[in-house]
């Protein structure tokens, strides 16, 4: 399997709206330094953020307005 580069990686996440804020990439399992849309900074392995692993703050407040019930 071929070694993805930093520039590779740094524009795949660029591309959903996140921020690589790590200066290196060793490889798929090694956890990276992400910052998401909203400013939340938190930590993901490149292979969990391909999954669609993501802001974990983010993912609490969808998961909580999925559940919220309207007054009708």
């Amino acid at each position: 399997m071929k070694k993805l580069t930093y520039a590779y990686v740094k524009e795949y996440i660029e591309s959903f709206g996140y921020k690589l804020l790590s200066d290196v990439y060793i490889s798929n399992r090694e956890k990276l330094l992400l910052m998401c849309e909203k400013g939340h900074k938190y930590e993901a392995s490149f292979g969990n953020f391909q999954k669609g692993k993501r802001c974990h703050e983010c993912a609490e407040v969808i998961r909580g307005d999925k559940r919220r019930l309207s007054y009708d």
